[in-house]
């Protein structure tokens, strides 16, 4: 029993003594996050529809049941999923007030049971349907799967590569939308998603999905299913969204005064001071200073210089955190152009 004390004493210890040692601290702002696809401002009547289940009940569970038999998951979850969908759609939407969604029961429904995207719906239901509104966000599929530990032990060993045990289930959440505009009865955008977790997963610092903080803590499912709704949201409709990065503060002291200043609001200060820290033309601290100065650039939304700096941090400093950073960045700034290029273009491109 000592013995297990002491270890996990020590282990404490370690931890601690690691954190206290951490040369960056993360630090989180709010910015607005233009729209992947352009939508005219005019077009403000969403109706949200959940076409991946009939609803007929009975059937539907029947079939829900037999697909979680076959496919080794749990019953349900696909259903978990799509609640865990709509809700992250349809709150980002009321949260932005920048469409009126309303939420539509209708019994023109399919029984779900594979994971086949259906045809898109006929002219004549899409006319029904433009005297309620204008957009029709249509979920058009749902499914997912699952691969216990052992399973995918024993897949990795057969194929001949090393088996690699894993901790959790792994998960594949498959989900497709359609957007149609009601006016016009066609189809104005298709997305599909594949996405691969496990009852732990994590994303990246510069993932889109990763800014978001899920509310469901205990259901796997719907969890994933709520980010996923959002990041659709995020497709069609301006977001505020929560970003992460991280201040470098460890060098000189003024390093410790620049971070201070971030933690208050100050990012004028900061990078003020990091400026200042680059005219000593001190080489081990350089790519941290270019790498903070991208963030504040970026904070600001100056998105090209950012990059400048996160370039320079890594190709002339070598500093190695910066990688991800730039490519990050430039890939924004393509997403950006080309939904600028959008509103150039007659409705619907």
């Amino acid at each position: 029993m000592k013995n297990t004390l002491s270890a996990l004493f020590l282990l404490l210890f370690a931890a601690l003594l690691l954190s206290s040692c951490s040369s960056r601290k993360s630090v989180y702002y709010y910015q607005m996050r233009c729209p992947d696809l352009y939508i005219p401002d005019s077009l403000e009547q969403v109706l949200v529809w959940n076409r991946a289940f009939s609803n007929k009940k009975g059937n539907q569970l029947l079939l829900n049941t037999l697909e979680g038999l076959a496919s080794g998951e749990s019953v349900g979850d696909d259903r978990q999923a799509a609640k865990g969908i709509l809700q992250g759609l349809e709150e980002t939407l009321i949260e932005e007030r920048k469409r009126k969604q309303q939420k539509i029961d209708t019994s023109y429904g399919r029984l779900q049971l594979s994971g086949e995207i259906p045809p898109p719906l006929p002219d004549s239901f899409l006319r029904t349907l433009a005297k309620k509104g204008q957009l029709l966000a249509s979920l058009d599929m749902v499914d997912s799967d699952q691969e216990d530990p052992h399973t995918e032990y024993a897949r990795n060993g057969s194929q001949g590569r090393a088996p690699r045990p894993t901790a959790t289930n792994q998960i594949y959440l498959k989900v497709c939308w359609r957007l149609y505009d009601l006016e016009r009865q066609e189809v104005v955008d298709i997305w599909r998603s594949e996405k691969q977790f496990s009852g732990n997963s994590t994303s990246s610092d510069y993932d889109v999905v990763g800014q978001i903080i899920s509310p469901f803590k205990s259901k796997k499912m719907k969890s994933q299913g709520y980010r996923l709704g959002r990041q659709y949201a995020m497709r069609i409709c301006s977001t505020m969204v929560q970003k992460r990065r991280y201040i470098y503060h460890k060098g000189h002291k003024e390093m410790k005064a620049a971070y201070k200043l971030v933690k208050i609001g100050d990012w004028d200060g900061a990078a003020k001071i990091w400026r200042q820290q680059l005219e000593t033309n001190d080489q081990k601290l350089r790519g941290k200073l270019l790498f903070n100065l991208g963030v504040y650039e970026e904070q600001k939304g100056e998105l090209a210089n950012a990059e400048t700096l996160a370039r320079e941090a890594y190709f002339l400093n070598a500093f190695q955190p910066a990688r991800e950073y730039y490519k990050w960045l430039a890939e924004e700034q393509k997403r950006i152009k080309n939904y600028l290029r959008q509103q150039e273009l007659p409705w619907p491109n």
